[in-house]
């Protein structure tokens, strides 16, 4: 496992809370033991579901916690999948989230040399699900959780990590290379 991989699981097991939990994209880097929920078969999920065509096979405020990590990046409309997680939370419920920042310092400098930045939605040929589809800035992340109807209480980011290397964890949320969102239903 990488260091930006690391800090930012580190980051979103602190957020945790207890109760019933739903997560989301479920590769080797679970951090509960939850429902597990994915669109990959083969992964065997709990509950085997395409947010990009489907919603969540669950009833109404079924679950106290969902951590989504890496997940909304690959969504073609991130907005429903955030309006479905807050539908399935219990009330007071807790939603963790983080995706890759588009504007974190490392990639401001990669621009300024033509580069792409790291993680961004390229145009590839093929359709898995492994690939990035919305770029997200902390603006644009706040926006989409707060439409849905949550309220943001913690926002961090796994620091400044270039060439595999932290540089520092203590950068604001929105220069890091991962935005960690905890909002409350």
């Amino acid at each position: 496992m990488n260091i930006q991989t690391k800090i930012r699981l580190d980051k979103m097991k602190e957020m945790l809370e207890e109760g019933k939990t739903m997560e989301v994209g479920i590769s080797e880097h679970r951090i509960t033991n939850g429902l597990s929920l994915d669109c990959v078969e083969s992964l065997n999920p709990d509950l085997l579901c395409d947010l990009n065509k489907e919603a969540i096979p669950l009833d109404d405020e079924k679950v106290d916690v969902v951590v989504a990590g890496e997940i909304l990046e690959h969504l073609i409309n991130p907005f429903n999948a955030v309006r479905e997680f807050y539908r399935v939370l219990k009330e007071n419920g807790t939603l963790i989230v983080s995706v890759p920042n588009i504007c974190s310092l490392v990639n401001r400098f990669k621009m300024l040399f033509g580069k792409l930045p790291l993680n961004c939605a390229e145009p590839v040929d093929d359709e898995t699900p492994e690939r990035h589809i919305t770029d997200f800035n902390l603006k644009v992340l706040k926006e989409v959780i707060e439409k849905a109807g949550f309220k943001i209480e913690e926002m961090k980011s796994n620091g400044l990590i270039t060439h595999s290397r932290l540089i520092t964890r203590y950068v604001p949320a929105g220069m890091g290379e991962t935005l960690i969102i905890k909002a409350r239903k």
